[in-house]
This record gives C-alpha cells, sequence and structure tokens, in this order.
C-alpha cells in the first residue's frame, strides 16, 4: 500500500470513530439538538449489504452482497448534520391525551416518545418546538388555567 493510500484509510478511520452513526447519536443542549454523524451510504442506502437476483434454471437466485464504498457499515466517512431544519422554532400545545401535533411535517406525537421527540427536535422532520403547558394557577378553588412554557 503506497503512502498517499495509507494516508486515506488512517483519515477514513479517524473520521468513522470520531462521529457517531445516527442509531448511536446524542442530542444535547451543547449540539443545539442537531448533532455532526457520519453520512449513510448512497449505494446501500445505509444498509451495509444489497441484493442481486438471477435466473437459474430451477427459477430466480438471490444473494445479498456486502457494499464496497462502505465496507459494509452502512456509513461513509463524511460527515453531516442529523437534522436539515433550519426553520425557527414553533409553539405547541399539547391536546387533552398529550399529542402534539408537529407544524412543519403535520405529525402527531406525544413527547414522552424518545423515537419522535430529542427533547427540542422533532425526530422525523427536525423542527424545532416550544412545547407549551398549562398549569394551574392560585387554590384549589381557583380553576383558571395560563400558558407557562416548557424548554423541552
Amino acid at each position: 500500500m503506497d503512502t498517499e493510500k495509507r494516508k486515506q484509510e488512517i483519515k477514513r478511520r479517524l473520521t468513522l470513530n470520531k462521529y457517531p452513526t445516527r442509531s448511536t447519536a446524542q442530542f444535547t443542549e451543547e449540539n443545539n439538538h442537531n448533532p455532526f454523524v457520519l453520512a449513510s451510504c448512497p449505494q446501500c442506502c445505509g444498509r451495509g449489504r444489497y441484493d442481486s437476483y438471477q435466473e437459474s434454471s430451477t427459477g430466480f437466485v438471490q444473494a445479498l452482497h456486502s457494499c464496497e464504498p462502505c465496507c459494509g457499515t452502512g456509513v461513509i466517512p463524511e460527515i453531516e448534520p442529523y437534522f436539515n431544519n433550519d426553520n425557527e422554532p414553533a409553539s405547541v400545545s399539547p391536546n387533552s391525551a398529550g399529542w402534539i401535533k408537529c407544524p412543519d411535517c403535520g405529525w402527531k406525537f406525544m413527547i414522552t416518545d424518545k423515537d419522535a421527540w430529542t427533547g427540542l427536535r422533532h425526530k422525523r422532520c427536525g423542527q424545532k418546538i416550544h412545547v407549551q403547558t398549562m398549569v394551574l394557577i392560585g387554590s384549589d378553588n381557583l380553576n383558571t388555567t395560563a400558558p407557562k412554557q416548557n424548554d423541552q
């Protein structure tokens, strides 16, 4: 292996070790709930393998092959933000059952669902959402409510 190829391989491995995949990304205040992640392989769409079909005398044969560009990992050593959505944060109030509707994509979800919500962004589209909650003001005899912004 010549020196230039060796340098490229070292750089590739360092990048792959430094950044997480989408499935292992951590959403924090420091990264604005939008961490940098390794890009999915465009050849296999992040699967790490691809199918091939061949016709034989007995019918069709399917074979799974490891993807060469990503070496079967499903990611390539390119970095991209988890979300491409840079829209301004939107304020939304949950309905009586606790569901909210994303103002960007219209998808309904509960903020307790970690597969749909990072604590600031909707995972499906990346929209920043400030969830408005209702809090009781005054004593138990007073039935008025006022909106309170929740920073989650």
